[in-house]
């Protein structure tokens, strides 16, 4: 798998079963994740504390999305 080391990724609908699956094997790769979920998305941020944060927060939503893609730059260059 390759390295995202100063990279950040959104993870949607990371709280729980495969998307905390991809978000575990993203920080595992270096990447900085924001785990973003209408669930509570504290289990995957707390397992890797500094190299995660999670959000309550609705995708779908504009507001929401935009300030989902903000974390996400707090943990480095997303693309």
């Amino acid at each position: 798998m390759p390295e995202f080391p100063e990279r950040s990724a959104v993870g949607t609908g990371g709280a729980h079963g495969s998307g905390a699956a991809i978000a575990h094997t993203l920080v595992k790769s270096g990447a900085g994740v924001v785990v973003a979920d209408l669930l509570d998305a504290a289990g995957p941020a707390a397992e890797f504390r500094g190299s995660t944060s999670s959000r309550h927060r609705d995708v779908t939503d504009e507001h929401d999305g935009r300030q989902v893609l903000a974390d996400a730059e707090a943990h480095g260059t997303w693309r």
